[in-house]
């Protein structure tokens, strides 16, 4: 018995047809509607849920008849119990583990829909729903990302619109697809250790004056390249072409930026600089950019709506020309040195502002790059980013790698949520960073040991006195893919572990401040990336926000070793072993890969060789101290660490002499002996950990002294002059009038926080910490000599005397034109810079890897394979519209499947509503008539079969005087409709 919600049937009579109930229990008859003869052959519903007669009672049966002598036909009868739905899904052909979703679709506004579910079976009878953390909307403008997890077999996956009762509305599925336990965006290949330091891979995004309107050049260390360059290795610079010059076919007059009449290139240049924009001076900006100790990367700028693709009369011929000179003037070897890599656009596809021709861009990109090379072999060059491998490969091909160096991506963390776009940490399985992986299994798969640059990532949050709310005159909440300010922090820092040990060779930071929010930035993204910076805006100060504080310890810390191993990486914790340039492990990483807000520690145990002598946690606004892990020796060279692991990444670092002696006497105060040595808990020192232990060893600036007191060295501890001292910070010294150092290099005035270098450094350059920073063109200690060559670059000091340049430390050359770490020990030649694997010489690094791998043949390459694909459907199934259904999976945005209107006939056809044809179908119900009972078979290949077109005829018993068919279920059933 059952409760009935409506009915239908599709008849043909010559006279009315009485639609009723029989009451479980009773048997007795109550009437649900007739159907007329103007009805032959239309089908009827009857809403039971609206009679009051009837609604709430518990029929076991329904019941037809007609008084008309000619006995009637029924096409189709129908019940249900449930309310309506439509759905539309696919078929994997078996049984497959799935862990992620992508799914997109529309099901109306206003109430039209209750209910909307994302459902798996393994046979299509029995439905589990799929867990996502809260009621799905009934519109999701963007895909929305599931993740499954732990993951679920299933064969049969779908979506399912619940209707409102009466909704006569068709309902919508773009999107469906599923992907395995490798998750959405694959898995990488074998782990390597990478060849960057963490120092040079980290860097990040500036523009000209960073924000202040001022040459970087005139700027003070409180401002501009100097806030970066401790939590830096490089900066990356939008140079916009059209900056230059006017039309792309003009050559851009890079040896002309200065005013008429002057060779003083330190001095703003007013209005006569030779490029379009007649006040720009690059080397002004460069120059102090480089001083501060960033390698310097510049992304040329260019976009549809600046320059017209029109306005190239020969894209590789211009191309070819702004490369030759630009590299001409800044390169390191022909030019200023000043630049170390520059890259052809920065997303030159953008929707309204990008080129939608490939073969436009592969063309301008084969002529910038050759002419970049030309112009200076020693310029790394770079493709523009683009979507997707698919996008690349469109645009870019083995004759192009011959002239680039590196590879070129963007990837933030954030995914699609019930919410809308939402930060997420970078371990989430579903996070958008995990995008670098195609491109990098790309890179593994046809050119091995090719760098690839992710030059823009990061996460938006507040801080530094700017939230991320809508500003003034704009609706709606917070933007989710803001995280908190903390956890941008720590985010940065564990991106940083984990894009290490992914294989990438820089890590860009996206922005460096904080950008204005307008009511037309809020309406169009809600303000995406104006909260990215690591300072505030310039409207706010420009106040360091946690995430630069982070970075500046992470940096401080690490920036001398590089990612080595994986020694655990699961959804419980993530182990890193870290080592020095000698291949010697340092350092163990570890954290738990949760969002933010996680407050729990967890101990995890592993096995390991060294011993650990002092930890410190990372991500926070200032370093952090952290008790060393608990050991315990298992075997020779074989001992298990555990540590209490937060969401903040603990660095631990290793002891570096290991040996299998005992110790030489008992370890004190809790300490460990452990391979010959004493492993001392925190607070403790010395051999036999007998001293009391200085905090952070005094920071390097003293001694300590058993009773666990520092003894400062001078200009540290007491009044700067040493002696006793707390930690001996540069705090302790650091008082009002008194300079912590040298006070000819630091100014009194300003509590020694602004360098002051003799003369003002003649007019002619910067004072930095360093001393002066020549501007180009003059040289000299104070900048008073033009003798030098290249100024010495800007890298060095210029020796009037004997007019050689004195390099900094880190540059070597006549000109301190090369970076010592670049100078190859080789014979290769200035026109063929890169020392190849095997020895030889090659123009880039792209001709090297084809080198080695092809040889001299030309290898055609293509995306699918290192792409992660969607399981494949064998088949599609839907409660209507079953033609359409495919159109869930093909992978495009703009197609669709449309539902049928449930309300008014779509039950009829879905078995799983239908509970008169499901009833039937299994079983579970009988037929009895005027004229007898026929079989369940035969009333399922008629009236209740779902087709229309097929009919029951007769049944007219004349000594009744009456035609009736009855259909009874075996369990009564609660009625909605028929």
């Amino acid at each position: 018995s059952t409760n009935l919600i409506a009915v239908s049937a599709k008849t043909n009579c010559g006279g009315p047809v009485l639609v009723m109930g029989v009451v479980s229990g009773t048997n007795t008859k109550m009437l649900i509607g007739t159907i007329p003869t103007t009805s032959n052959y239309q089908a009827v519903n009857f809403e039971v849920v609206d009679n009051s007669t009837l609604s709430g009672k518990v029929f076991s049966g329904i019941w037809l008849e007609s008084s008309w002598s000619g006995g009637f036909q029924v096409f189709e009868l129908a019940a249900r119990s449930g309310p309506c739905y439509e759905f539309a899904g696919i078929d994997f052909g078996k049984p497959v583990a799935v862990s992620a979703l992508t799914v997109r679709h529309y099901a109306g506004t206003g109430g039209t829909v209750t209910a909307t579910y994302y459902e798996s079976s393994l046979d299509q009878i029995t439905w589990q729903g799929i867990n996502t953390n809260g009621p799905i909307p009934s519109i999701t403008t963007d895909a929305l990302d599931v993740e499954i997890y732990p993951a679920v077999l299933m064969r049969y996956v779908r979506v399912r619109h619940v209707l409102q009762e009466k909704a006569s509305f068709k309902v919508f599925v773009w999107e469906l697809s599923a992907w395995d336990t490798n998750g959405k965006n694959g898995q990488l290949g074998t782990v390597k250790p990478n060849p960057v330091s963490f120092r040079k891979l980290v860097g990040v995004n500036g523009i000209y004056g960073w924000g202040t309107g001022s040459y970087s050049s005139t700027l003070t260390p409180q401002l501009g390249p100097s806030v970066f360059s401790p939590a830096c290795g490089h900066a990356r610079n939008y140079q916009n072409w059209n900056w230059d010059v006017s039309d792309p076919t003009v050559i851009p007059a890079f040896d002309q930026m200065v005013a008429p009449g002057s060779s003083d290139y330190g001095a703003l240049p007013g209005s006569g600089s030779r490029l379009n924009f007649n006040w720009l001076n690059w080397d002004n900006e460069y120059t102090a950019w480089k001083a501060s100790g960033m390698e310097v990367e510049v992304s040329v700028q260019f976009s549809s709506s600046s320059f017209p693709q029109n306005l190239f009369k020969n894209p590789f011929v211009n191309g070819y020309n702004y490369g030759y000179f630009f590299s001409r003037h800044f390169g390191r070897k022909n030019g200023t040195g000043d630049v170390a890599s520059m890259e052809v656009g920065n997303e030159p596809w953008i929707a309204g502002m990008g080129y939608s021709d490939p073969v436009f861009y592969s063309t301008l990109l084969m002529g910038m790059a050759k002419g970049a090379k030309d112009g200076d072999p020693t310029m790394r060059v770079l493709p523009a980013h683009f979507g997707s491998l698919s996008d690349n490969l469109q645009r870019f091909n083995a004759s192009h790698i011959r002239y680039l160096d590196a590879l070129n991506v963007h990837a933030y963390s954030w995914m699609q949520t019930l919410v809308g776009r939402t930060g997420v940490h970078p371990e989430h399985n579903m996070s958008t960073i995990h995008q670098v992986n195609g491109l990098l299994r790309f890179r593994d798969g046809e050119l091995p040991g090719m760098p690839v640059y992710l030059t823009e990532w990061g996460w938006d949050s507040p801080g530094g006195g700017e939230d991320c709310n809508p500003p003034p005159g704009s609706s709606g909440s917070s933007d989710p893919i803001c995280v908190s300010e903390a956890a941008q922090a720590l985010y940065a820092v564990r991106g940083a572990l984990l894009l290490a040990r992914k294989g990438l060779a820089r890590l860009t930071w996206y922005f460096y401040g904080n950008q204005a929010i307008t009511p037309t930035s809020w309406t169009q993204t809600k303000a995406l990336f104006a909260r990215s910076g690591l300072t505030s805006s310039s409207a706010a100060g420009f106040k360091n926000k946690a995430s630069l504080y982070a970075l500046k310890d992470f940096v401080k810390t690490l920036g001398d070793v590089y990612f080595k191993s994986v020694i655990r990486e699961d959804r419980v914790a993530y182990i890193y072993a870290l080592q020095n340039k000698l291949n010697v492990t340092t350092h163990i990483v570890a954290w738990r890969p949760l969002d933010a807000a996680t407050p729990d520690s967890l101990n995890v145990s592993f096995s390991m060789s060294n011993t650990p002598v002092k930890a410190w946690k990372l991500g926070y606004t200032s370093l952090q101290m952290s008790s060393i892990p608990k050991i315990k020796l298992i075997a020779p060279g074989s001992i298990q660490w555990t540590m209490a692991l937060t969401v903040y990444p603990t660095v631990v670092e290793l002891s570096s002499v290991r040996s299998s002696l005992s110790c030489a006497s008992p370890c004190l105060n809790g300490g460990q002996c452990i391979d010959g040595s004493c492993a001392c808990l925190t607070g403790f020192s010395g051999p036999a950990c007998e001293s009391i232990g200085c905090f952070q060893d005094c920071w390097q600036r003293g001694t300590c002294s058993k009773d666990g007191k520092c003894t400062c060295s001078a200009f540290y501890g007491s009044g700067g002059n040493g002696g006793e001292g707390g930690r001996c910070h540069a705090e302790d010294f650091l008082v009002a009038g008194t300079c912590r150092d040298n006070p000819a290099l630091f100014d009194a005035a300003s509590n020694c926080l602004l360098p002051r270098c003799k003369n003002d450094c003649s007019g002619h350059g910067t004072c930095t910490g360093n001393g002066c920073v020549c501007n180009i063109g003059w040289g000299g200690t104070t900048c008073q000599n033009t003798t030098c060559p290249f100024n010495c670059r800007s890298h060095g000091v210029c020796n009037s005397a004997t007019g050689v340049c004195q390099c900094r430390s880190g540059f070597v050359g006549k000109s301190c034109e090369w970076a010592d770490n670049y100078v190859r020990k080789s014979t290769c030649p200035a026109a063929l810079p890169n020392l190849c694997a095997d020895g030889s010489c090659a123009l880039s690094v792209g001709a090297c890897i084809l080198r080695q791998k092809y040889g001299q043949t030309t290898p055609t390459w293509t995306a699918s394979q290192y792409s992660a694909p969607t399981i494949p459907a064998v088949a599609y199934f839907a409660s209507s519209n079953l033609a359409a259904a495919n159109q869930i999976g093909d992978g495009s945005q703009s197609t669709f499947w449309q539902s049928g209107i449930c309300f008014a006939t779509g039950y009829v056809s879905v078995p799983e509503i239908n509970i008169v044809a499901n009833a039937c179908a299994a079983g579970r119900c009988t037929m009895s008539t005027s004229t007898g009972t026929v079989s369940t078979a035969a009333a399922t290949s008629t009236m209740t079969d779902m087709d229309f077109n097929t009919a029951a005829s007769g049944f007219f018993n004349s000594a009744t005087g009456k035609a009736y068919i009855q259909i009874s279920f075996t369990t009564s059933t609660n009625l909605i409709a028929v």
